[in-house]
């Protein structure tokens, strides 16, 4: 099999978007070869079999040129040999664009999206898809007959329990894009009525991540004030990101993940740290759904309750040795069983193979 492959940003570093290399190498593993198409291209660890082109965004191009540039980059590609399917990774406007150019070599087009937001032009692109694939059903929120919901793909190799020697200071974490759909401030402020309740207990908290455009950088200006505020410079601290390839180090060393994102569908991020054997606090009612139910009483809380979440969290850093396994040991089991990179790369060429073999029945 020869895919195209649609992506945002290919970039190893990343701390956002890396996990793509993970995939797209995934994906390499089992075809011949892969011709990815990315806005923009930083570092870049891949498989011989991939080839990356840009279009130009990270060189300064404008729209018109990037546009022009996915045209003859597309074009290039499905003239010079046999193409057996086109995945858009949360990239829905690339196959809009070029779908006539892909209908005309019988290309089928599978996106993924996994997102609460639906933007405008999300429905014309999903008309013109073949199928639709998501992590999870709130991580999708058009109607249509073509979504196949298959999880979502986590480095269970990598994101893997570690041991380290115990501490009498309990470390919490969050990872992820400093955004304000994350919530951060009732990470903050959970943990100053911690603070405030038992000052015994011995928390720090780690806010991990980059903010992507102004409006994030003015919250985290917003958070360094609440953190002053409520006198927690020694207990919550504001960490640049990490690429992703190191994010396995990271989340290991933690006692806990808290996520109080407001996105309503799988933050990856989530399952990365239950994949390290670590345990998690998270607000997103997507892991409602993804969950079993002997954990979601120690791991879901209501969406911006401080009081429930810190009370979830003392209720985790107090778990026994034994108890804490236990739970280390289900979120783990969860991951490597529904979520893991093969699964996922596996569940989409599956796409692949059933459009083709419905193609060849209506066009034998």
């Amino acid at each position: 099999m020869r895919l195209i492959l649609f992506n945002l940003r290919t970039d190893a570093d990343d701390s956002v978007l890396g996990f793509t290399t993970d995939w797209i190498n995934a994906l390499a593993d089992r075809v011949e070869f892969i011709d990815v198409v990315s806005t923009e291209v930083g570092t870049l660890r891949l498989r011989p079999n991939v080839r990356v082109s840009g279009i130009g965004r990270d060189r300064g191009a404008g729209k018109l040129a990037q546009l022009a540039n996915l045209h003859a980059v597309t074009w290039r590609i499905l003239r010079q040999g046999r193409i057996d399917g086109c995945f858009a990774h949360m990239n829905h406007l690339f196959p809009l664009l070029t779908s006539p150019l892909l209908k005309v070599f019988r290309v089928p087009i599978v996106i993924w999206y996994a997102h609460g937001h639906v933007p405008p032009l999300l429905a014309p692109a999903v008309f013109m898809a073949d199928r639709v694939v998501s992590s999870s059903a709130s991580g999708f929120r058009l109607k249509t007959s073509k979504l196949r919901i298959i999880g979502q793909g986590i480095d269970t190799a990598r994101f893997a329990p570690v041991e380290r020697p115990p501490s009498g200071e309990r470390r919490l974490l969050t990872l992820g894009r400093i955004s304000r759909v994350k919530r951060l401030e009732v990470v903050i402020d959970a943990i100053a009525l911690l603070r405030r309740e038992d000052p015994t207990l011995s928390i720090r908290c780690d806010l991990i991540g980059d903010p992507l455009d102004d409006d994030g950088r003015a919250y985290r200006s917003e958070l360094d004030l609440r953190i002053s505020h409520n006198d927690l410079a020694e207990r919550v601290r504001l960490l640049p990101g990490v690429p992703h390839y190191r994010a396995h180090e990271v989340v290991a060393q933690y006692d806990l993940f808290v996520n109080s994102g407001d996105t309503d569908s799988v933050d990856k991020t989530v399952l990365e740290a239950l994949s390290c054997g670590v345990p998690v606090v998270t607000s997103n009612a997507a892991f409602e759904q993804i969950l079993p139910v002997e954990m979601k009483p120690l791991s879901l809380v209501p969406k911006n309750d401080v009081h429930a979440l810190a009370a979830a969290i003392r209720r985790v850093l107090l778990l026994s040795p034994a108890e804490r396994a236990a739970h280390a040991m289900r979120g783990r089991r969860l991951v490597v069983e529904e979520h893991s990179i093969g699964a996922l790369a596996d569940k989409v060429l599956d796409q692949f193979r059933q459009l083709g073999a419905k193609s060849r029945r209506e066009h034998p």
